[in-house]
């Protein structure tokens, strides 16, 4: 092994990763997968839902062999406080017939992936820890691990949140707090039979449903749940400097499995988790720095960048994606180290195809879309001042004793104890811009 030689080295089976190989596998280049994982897909997670787009470009109609858990047809959105919650829903059939995303469950998920890769001719070696990039004259040309050197043309640098190799070798700049969240997940295991009922799903029918406010007690980030065929993943999302300053919030009680715990069992989510068991926990770095967080150079001479190594990640509010574009990069990848491959060239001039490749791609364009997302996410207010507003708004219009007959400039009033109307006009105008 130490003295074979490959087309490329692919770090990491994650999505990226396993998408480059097999797209390079496909094309019939010699590839070699690491991980440090003692099975591809178990130290990967994610909140759970993937759009399917990407990936059917790889593998078309995945859904019906993949261990997918279910077809994404309900969507919510809810405004939470501590004792009330405001739910917007959304439901479609089409949704479903589009197969347009699916809850996943990336233990299972990843470890199909990863054979179906391997079907394709790519070697996976999981549980290797890889030390270092090997570098000659400034040019990546392989990977060390341990007292191994392991040599390739190129190196396809899919490591996850937390590049440590693309840092290492100076390909990346180190993350810095402020472009970095922490999300901690749950899966509780329900049933399917209650999933359906309380969830009002059809057989094989999923939700995706987002929550802010009383989730991160206010702070910037929110809470998640997807619907799986017989669990739930439940979890919050909040920014590394938000939970880092958490003794300064309001909360001063409270850390962050502690907000966990407290969304788990707030009102609104006790009654449709009643009995249910937590048979999973798990934590993950996520870069949400957005479009600009990602590095200007993503091709150098023999390695690429992928997937959340590079920052590909979109937190839109309502729509949060990562998987989707971590596959399209990865395939992307494979596509940018063929053609390099053909030409004999893998410096920067002969990968810099990948960069052509991703501002032609959804990856950098819908980046670029979203790239005030962040700013206007950032938004206090989002968090404390709306989620009471609407709250106390309804609680307003909803309460009737006989006397008193609420007036459209009493509705004002109600809105004004929170926010100005030239502040309110102000934030929608930001959350307009950022879509």
């Amino acid at each position: 092994m130490p003295d074979e030689k490959f087309d490329c080295i692919v770090v990491g089976a994650g999505l990226a990763g396993l998408a480059a190989a097999y797209q390079m596998a496909t094309d019939g280049l010699q590839v070699l997968v690491v991980e440090k994982a003692k099975v591809p897909g178990q130290k990967n997670v994610s909140g759970g839902r993937m759009y399917s787009h990407a990936l059917a470009k790889l593998i078309p109609r995945f859904w019906e062999e993949a261990p997918v858990e279910r077809a994404v047809t309900r969507e919510g959105v809810t405004f939470m406080t501590r004792e009330s919650a405001f739910s917007i829903d959304f439901e479609s059939k089409k949704l479903g017939d589009l197969h347009n995303s699916y809850n996943v469950l990336r233990t299972k998920f990843d470890a199909w992936f990863s054979e179906k890769v391997a079907a394709r001719g790519a070697m996976i070696i999981p549980g290797a820890r890889i030390d270092r990039l090997h570098i000659e004259d400034g040019q990546v040309k392989g990977v060390i691990a341990g007292s191994d050197k392991l040599l390739a043309d190129s190196v396809v640098l899919a490591e996850g949140a937390n590049p440590l190799l693309a840092e290492q070798a100076g390909l990346k700049p180190p993350l810095k707090p402020h472009q970095t969240a922490v999300g901690v997940k749950e899966v509780i295991k329900l049933g399917a039979d209650v999933i359906n009922d309380r969830f009002r799903l059809g057989m094989d029918e999923g939700m995706a449903q987002v929550f802010v406010g009383a989730p991160t007690s206010g702070l910037p980030g929110g809470g998640f749940l997807y619907t799986n065929r017989d669990s739930v993943s439940l979890g919050i999302v909040m920014p590394i400097d938000s939970a880092m300053g958490f003794e300064h919030a309001r909360d001063k009680r409270r850390q962050v499995p502690e907000l966990v715990e407290d969304f788990r069992t707030h009102p609104y989510l006790a009654k449709l988790l009643r009995g249910g068991e937590v048979v999973e926990y798990s934590a993950h770095m996520v870069p949400e720095g957005g479009y600009r967080q990602v590095p200007k150079v993503l091709a150098h001479n023999g390695a690429l960048l992928t997937g959340d190594s590079a920052g590909f990640v979109i937190n839109a509010g309502l729509t949060f994606r990562g998987m989707d574009l971590a596959i399209e990069s990865g395939r992307i990848a494979g596509v940018a180290v063929k053609r390099a491959k053909d030409k004999g060239d893998f410096t920067r001039g002969g990968l810099k195809e990948y960069e052509r490749l991703l501002k032609q791609s959804f990856v950098l364009k819908d980046m670029k879309r979203f790239r005030n997302a962040p700013g206007f996410l950032s938004n206090p207010r989002m968090y404390t001042t709306y989620p009471e507003m609407i709250s106390d708004l309804f609680e307003t219009l909803f309460t009737v004793d006989g006397e008193k007959h609420l007036s459209r400039k009493e509705v004002r009033q109600v809105l004004m104890r929170h926010v100005s109307p030239v502040t309110l006009a102000m934030d929608a105008l930001k959350g307009v811009r950022s879509l």
